[in-house]
């Protein structure tokens, strides 16, 4: 009995991996190719052949074996950080969680006050006091070295080759 019910929470959990693959696959599929390329990350074919034979191996082989494992990991691989990046290169970031906070408009002044945050927090001085330093530059930028320009290589003169 006991047996017949690890057998059935391991046939869940292989259902659940494989539906898993399958969504990262069609997701995988649905964006265009030059998002890829314009995210740095492998070309799309690439990424179709991975999920795509990770959904077949968590399909057919048992979950405690070792392929379905570096399957789940390729899975997670293009989930966690492929994903990401070719959705913000295609300008579908966000989502059903966006559009229930009220659209790109929200999401836009929701970043700006982030950055608003962070830069008056980076702000030595508060109350914007920047523009009354001279030429608009904070004490840390004042006390900084200046930066030297890189040295050109001089341009030697070749001697005349030594006679034979």
């Amino acid at each position: 009995m006991l047996i017949t019910q690890f057998f059935g929470v391991v046939a869940l959990i292989s259902w659940a991996l494989f539906l898993f693959a399958a969504f990262a696959f069609v997701d995988a599929a649905i964006h265009r190719e030059d998002a890829y390329r314009a995210a740095s990350k492998n070309n799309k074919g690439f990424w179709l052949i991975i999920l795509g034979i990770s959904a077949v191996v968590m399909k057919i082989f048992p979950i405690l074996s070792f392929l379905p494992v570096i399957g789940l990991v390729a899975v997670i691989v293009y989930m966690v950080d492929v994903r990401p990046a070719v959705r913000e290169v295609s300008g579908r970031s966000g989502g059903v969680a966006r559009r229930l906070r009220g659209g790109r408009a929200a999401a836009a002044a929701a970043a700006t006050a982030r950055t608003a945050r962070t830069t008056a927090a980076a702000d030595p001085m508060p109350c914007g006091l920047v523009a009354l330093l001279p030429y608009g530059l904070t004490a840390a930028a004042r006390s900084a070295p200046a930066a030297r320009r890189p040295r050109r290589p001089s341009a030697r003169r070749r001697s005349a080759p030594a006679p034979r």
